[in-house]
């Protein structure tokens, strides 16, 4: 690895840092991954879409990405609210809200309760103005004719659940990266199960939420505080009842 992905690498490590500090001190059970675009894969890029990039005023926006997985759905949507909040949010991509807006040509309204999806939830970011600059001169420094103008200054967040993050990694590298292959065409049956597993992924993490609430109205009725607590809200506990950050 050379010296100008490093310094990619210790930008994401700063960020990843910054937005895992409120999950650390609430005990929330999480794993978070995050990868920059490699050097060569950003001058490729920009070398194949710059024109486009150009003709259409935009930006390559890639570069940076970090995914967050969470063992419960539920926590999904708390950290969302709090990276919404944040003042450098920008946007984002959520798959559910946009089946909530399209209407069917039915009298049947929404297709929300109708249509199995898989969840998508990406935030993105723009980096401060000591970031910013700390990309721009590592791009700069990876070649001398970099046009550091057709790359912007954001990252995204991917918030996902564990048991549909191996979905998603599957999903990606095998239908997602060639959807536009003309087998799909008569491999329809098969795309439709791989979405209906996805569907049982979810229905199982309802489960596991409902056995964990039952565990804890056990420890309620047996006076077992500590589990209670802990299975009721699902967080991190050392010895004396604090959080623990491991």
């Amino acid at each position: 690895m050379n010296g100008n992905q490093l310094l990619l690498d210790f930008i994401i490590k700063e960020i990843q840092e910054e937005l895992s500090e409120p999950l650390n001190k609430a005990g929330f059970y999480y794993r978070v991954f995050a990868r920059s675009k490699s050097i060569a894969s950003i001058t490729k890029k920009l070398t194949l879409k710059g024109d486009l990039y150009r003709s259409e005023c935009k930006k390559l926006q890639d570069i940076i990405g970090i995914r967050f997985v969470f063992y419960f759905s539920e926590d999904v949507e708390i950290f969302a609210e709090h990276l919404r909040s944040l003042d450098n949010f920008i946007d984002e991509s959520n798959s559910l809200k946009d089946l909530e807006q399209t209407e069917s040509d039915t009298f049947l309204g929404s297709l929300c309760d109708k249509v199995f999806m898989p969840n998508r939830l990406n935030l993105i970011f723009k980096l401060d103005e000591k970031k910013t600059k700390e990309l721009n001169n590592t791009l700069r420094n990876c070649e001398d004719n970099m046009e550091i103008q057709l790359i912007d200054n954001t990252y995204e967040v991917q918030l996902r659940t564990v048991l549909s993050e191996g979905w998603h990694e599957v999903e990606h590298d095998l239908r997602y990266k060639c959807k536009n292959d003309s087998w799909w065409k008569y491999c329809g049956e098969e795309s439709r199960m791989l979405n209906g597993i996805y569907a049982s992924l979810e229905t199982s993490e309802r489960a596991l939420e409902h056995l964990f609430s039952q565990m804890a109205y056990k420890n309620y009725k047996n006076k077992d505080w500590q589990a209670m607590l802990r299975n009721h809200f699902r967080i991190k506990f050392v010895e004396g009842g604090l959080i623990s950050r491991d």
